[in-house]
């Protein structure tokens, strides 16, 4: 059977594909769902820096999981993260993570002198 010219597979595929182009569309346009994204506020005292992702505010959505690393200057060591820290997987490693499931303010923290200085007791090491 004919149609138009066209063959009867011909505008059954025709109809296909526009229905399927249809659905699609539609399905975009229809998309009314909004992505929730936080603030996460990154700083650093005196001593060195955060360089991932860096000093400032980043935005990120909901459940993002960002790596945090904070390198100390020469003579200085990391002491921990302070802050909004609830959601940062460990507070005392320069080298972390935190997930972003609301706004987050940390604060990257060193301190003057080597990491661990051993206890010496008047006399000597024991």
């Amino acid at each position: 059977m004919k149609i138009f010219g066209w063959s009867r597979h011909r505008y059954v595929d025709k109809i296909n594909i526009f229905l399927i182009a249809l659905a699609l569309m539609a399905g975009l346009l229809g998309c009314t769902g909004t992505v929730t994204e936080y603030d996460l506020s990154i700083g650093n005292n005196t001593g060195g820096s955060v360089v991932t992702p860096g000093v400032g505010t980043f935005v990120y959505p909901k459940d993002t999981l960002v790596n945090l690393v904070a390198r100390p200057n020469p003579g200085y060591h990391f002491v921990e993260w302070t802050g909004d820290v609830s959601m940062v997987t460990d507070v005392n490693d320069a080298a972390t993570t935190i997930t972003i499931d609301n706004p987050y303010s940390i604060t990257a923290i060193f301190a003057f002198g080597p990491l661990n200085l051993p206890m010496v007791a008047a006399g000597g090491y024991h």
